[in-house]
């Protein structure tokens, strides 16, 4: 079974790699509706599936030299609104990805004393998402 390592998934707007990044996930949601009735068996609750959605939620260390998509971007592309595309994935050939667009929903800068100054974002996802390969 090939197993994928972590440091090997790289999120990517647009064509750029978002720098620095340390962590990284892809959350799928389902919205449950309750279709539960006073007919429901011993009255347990009944559901059915409903509207998918996804985030994508990332934190890494700020370098504000890189030539790469930088804190900077992530701060403006939330300031704007900018609806940005993503690829969330490997870059070895054969290697899974899953591709969409999203909106910024959150940009938080951080750091302690003596620590690197560190940056974690959330992507809400809107539309549906594809998979495919390198």
């Amino acid at each position: 079974m090939a197993k994928n390592k972590a440091f090997d998934i790289l999120i990517q707007i647009g064509t750029t790699v978002v720098d620095g990044t340390v962590s990284k996930s892809i959350d799928f949601t389902t919205d449950m509706i309750d279709c539960t009735t006073d007919q429901s068996e011993e009255h347990w609750k009944e559901y059915l599936p409903g509207e998918k959605g996804a985030t994508v939620q990332f934190d890494g260390k700020v370098d504000e030299a890189t030539s790469l998509y930088s804190i900077r971007d992530l701060e403006d592309a939330s300031d704007a609104g900018t609806l940005l595309s993503f690829v969330y994935g490997g870059t070895a050939s054969g290697a899974e990805t899953t591709l969409g667009e999203g909106y910024l929903s959150k940009v938080t800068r951080s750091g302690s004393k003596g620590e690197a100054e560190t940056y974690s974002a959330t992507l809400q996802v809107t539309g549906k998402v594809t998979r495919g390969t390198v």
